[in-house]
């Protein structure tokens, strides 16, 4: 199977349309309005019209097909992004309070206590971090950490609750 000039590999036949079904992997840069050429078993060209279809891009990956440049070209969604279905043309910022810190994400993960994560010039976040000394987090999914209360204090990241202060003492927030 030639598509554009350019050998198909793994070809496999249909197995309830062996003569009018077939798949294979496209090289590189194939394009969908390339035409498609089947040589048969002794050389002999087919003589029928043939057209090219393909499977969408998996969750994980985008198509970053272009109207100029119609190549076939699933792209992997950067860590901080994810796509969660087949066939997206983009992929999707991890939102406030959420993390991907991978490649071809399906997926971001919520921020565990004490920690949290923003969204930084349209991309997401690759990790999540601690909340500094003086701020905590009890709920999982934040974008940003609390001052702890008048009476309370951190003297730790990553705390998700302030601490009670001593009797006589207090930290300063009024």
């Amino acid at each position: 199977v030639l598509v554009g000039g350019a050998l198909c590999t793994g070809v496999v036949h249909s197995a309830v349309t062996p003569h009018e079904q077939l798949t294979c992997r496209t090289p590189p840069g194939t394009r969908t309005d390339r035409s498609v050429l089947l040589v048969q078993d002794q050389g002999e060209l087919s003589a029928d019209q043939l057209t090219l279809s393909y499977t969408q891009c998996a969750a994980g990956t985008y198509d970053a097909t272009t109207a100029v440049v119609q190549d076939i070209n699933c792209t992997v969604c950067p860590p901080g992004s994810f796509t969660d279905d087949v066939g997206r043309v983009a992929c999707t910022v991890c939102p406030d309070g959420q993390y991907a810190g991978r490649n071809a994400s399906t997926s971001c993960d919520s921020c565990a206590k004490g920690t949290f994560s923003v969204a930084v010039g349209g991309q997401g976040a690759q990790n999540c971090t601690l909340c500094q000394i003086g701020r905590y987090s009890n709920v999982e999914g934040q974008g940003s950490c609390i001052t702890c209360p008048a009476g309370t204090y951190s003297d730790e990241l990553g705390l998700t609750d302030c601490k009670d202060c001593q009797a006589g003492k207090a930290n300063g927030v009024t």
